[in-house]
């Protein structure tokens, strides 16, 4: 039986806690309790991080500062870089910066929950007819994708559409408008035998997953992208180097007699790792990764936290006074 503390940033209701509670709730996993007494727990999760003014929301929280080796950092949020004196759960972490051991990556369900875009299902999607090779319906936000939108394919059956003038996810009025875009995105997803999930602000995109739950084969293309435990990727997922973003309608090309069967194991691998009855125990798995893969003992680096923002803030006034001497020479 775990016993799990929950340590959130935010000054008012959590936003993480509910939802960890229920997904726990669902787990066919390990058995939880939830405790009030972090000195008691196995399992300490630092929620609701946010990166403003150097992550000093989650620096004011002492819970992790006092026993380093059982909190984790948890944050789904795919675009800002996670604090580098916590270890833990950051779907915004690279490749290179996941090598020590102490970062690992994960699904986006909580994500989905406070920005919804409803999945059809799969059924629907696998009987749709499929008159696009792949396609892609996002914002140009990385210079991959701006590689991307630049690509003047020989074809008719790829589509790429940029949705800088509008929020994808949003949550507010108009939430109208909202819907009628996320219907055109699922409409054109449902079109196609492959789905592009090119990197954007960070390594991660939450449209790898989406894909996975709709069951349709998706096209990664980022290099830093830190893969989360579990699924057998290269099964169903096709990998494009960064720098072969110009031969991306002949690599996909090759394959596109095996769309279905990648179709239907991007699906189970969602449903064996990342479904709701499923995220607990994954987190739970990934975390214990952490713990056992990181080089250095954890607590080797809570102390470090204020030598580390007086370093940013030095960078920072260093980049600052750079770019103004610039304008006198």
């Amino acid at each position: 039986m775990n016993k799990v503390f929950i340590a959130s940033c935010r000054p008012r209701e959590s936003v993480y806690e509910g939802h960890l509670r229920r997904l726990a709730g669902l787990s066919r996993g390990r058995e939880t309790v939830f405790t009030d007494s972090p000195a008691q727990a196995d399992l300490i999760l630092i929620v609701d991080i946010d990166d403003h003014d150097l992550h000093n929301s989650v620096r004011r929280n002492r819970v992790w500062m006092r026993y380093p080796a059982k909190s984790f950092g948890l944050d789904e949020d795919g675009w800002h870089a996670p604090p580098r004196f916590l270890h833990g759960v950051y779907n915004s972490v690279s490749r290179s910066e996941s090598a020590g051991g102490r970062f690992q990556t994960f699904g986006y369900y909580i994500h989905q929950q406070r920005f919804p875009n409803p999945c059809p299902d799969p059924e629907r999607v696998w009987t749709m007819p499929k008159d696009l090779l792949f396609s892609f319906s996002g914002r140009n936000c990385h210079a991959v994708r701006e590689r991307l939108f630049q690509q003047v394919f020989p074809t008719r059956d790829v589509l790429l559409e940029d949705t800088s003038n509008y929020n994808h996810f949003q949550a507010e009025p108009p939430v109208e408008l909202a819907r009628k875009h996320q219907e055109g995105f699922w409409n054109t997803a449902m079109r196609s035998k492959f789905a592009l999930c090119p990197r954007g602000a960070g390594p991660a995109s939450i449209r790898l997953f989406e894909m996975m739950e709709a069951g349709i084969a998706p096209v990664i293309i980022s290099d830093e992208w830190c893969r989360p435990l579990g699924p057998a990727w290269e099964q169903f997922a096709l990998f494009v180097a960064e720098k072969d973003v110009g031969d991306l309608y002949q690599i996909v090309k090759v394959h596109e007699d095996e769309y279905r069967e990648r179709g239907r194991m991007a699906r189970k691998a969602f449903e064996d790792f990342f479904a709701p009855d499923q995220y607990w125990e994954g987190l739970l798995k990934t975390t214990d990764y952490v713990a056992n893969n990181q080089t250095m003992p954890e607590a080797s680096y809570a102390w470090t936290v204020h030598f580390w923002v007086l370093w940013q803030r030095l960078k920072r006034q260093r980049i600052k006074w750079g770019t103004r001497l610039k304008r006198y020479f």
